[in-house]
This record gives structure tokens, C-alpha cells and sequence, in this order.
């Protein structure tokens, strides 16, 4: 798990692998306060409640992607644009936000249960969630 609670700093993650398995409640990318931009890279969880990434409040910011305008429908997911993916026997949740502010502009997300909020403020056309 990735956890992010620095509100001074904005993290860009490029080629970012993260893979937990079979936890009670499992987070890939946790965030309490701050930005994270995941460019690529992919996160893979799964357990009883997985979630992709978990914005656990309104100081929490994260964009998926890159707002560049085009989105390529045939680019290798987790190399070009990152993946979120979460399966749970319970909760398989892409991104779960509770007040945080999710951007979605690149990728995909898949999620047992639901892949995204939905409260994401900006999406790019384009984009795949199932």
C-alpha cells in the first residue's frame, strides 16, 4: 500500500506496481492529504473489501492520467495509462472517495462492486470504467 498524508508535496508516479492480496480490507493507494498524479503504472488488490485507491478526506487529491486532450484506446493500459483494478468477495471498489477530489483522464479502472465515484470533478472523453 501506498500511503500519502503530506499536504506540502505533489507526487507523480510513473511505472508504479502495487499487488496485495487476500487482506480483510486491502488499499492500494491510500490518502489522507496531498496530490497524487499516477501517469502508469498499475494497482491490483483484491480481498474481503479491496479498494483500488481510498481518498479518506477532502485534503485528499488524486488525477489519474494525464489531461493531454486524447485518449488511445489501443495503448497498453498499465505501460501508456495506469490500471486500478479491485476485486472483493465482499467490496471491489476502483476508487472510493469520501470528500476527496478525484480527476480522471487516462486508463482504466475495474472494480467488483463499482470502479469509480461519483464525484469525479473532471474526466477526459474517452476514458473505460466497468
Amino acid at each position: 500500500m501506498l500511503h500519502l498524508n503530506d499536504s506540502s508535496t505533489t507526487n507523480i508516479i510513473n511505472n508504479l506496481t502495487i499487488t496485495s492480496i487476500n487482506a480483510k480490507n486491502t488499499y492500494g493507494l491510500y490518502s489522507n492529504n496531498g496530490t497524487i498524479t499516477m501517469e502508469t503504472g498499475t494497482i491490483d488488490v483484491s480481498g474481503i473489501n479491496a479498494y483500488g485507491i481510498y481518498l479518506n478526506s477532502s485534503a485528499a487529491t488524486v488525477d489519474l492520467g494525464t489531461k493531454d486532450g486524447s485518449v488511445l484506446k489501443t495503448a497498453d493500459v498499465s505501460i501508456n495509462d495506469p490500471l486500478v483494478k479491485a476485486i472483493g468477495s465482499t467490496l471491489g471498489i476502483g476508487v472510493k472517495s469520501n470528500s476527496g477530489v478525484f480527476y480522471f483522464y487516462d486508463g482504466k479502472l475495474i472494480g467488483s462492486t463499482y470502479a469509480k465515484p461519483e464525484t469525479a470533478q473532471i474526466t477526459e472523453t474517452g476514458w473505460e470504467s466497468r
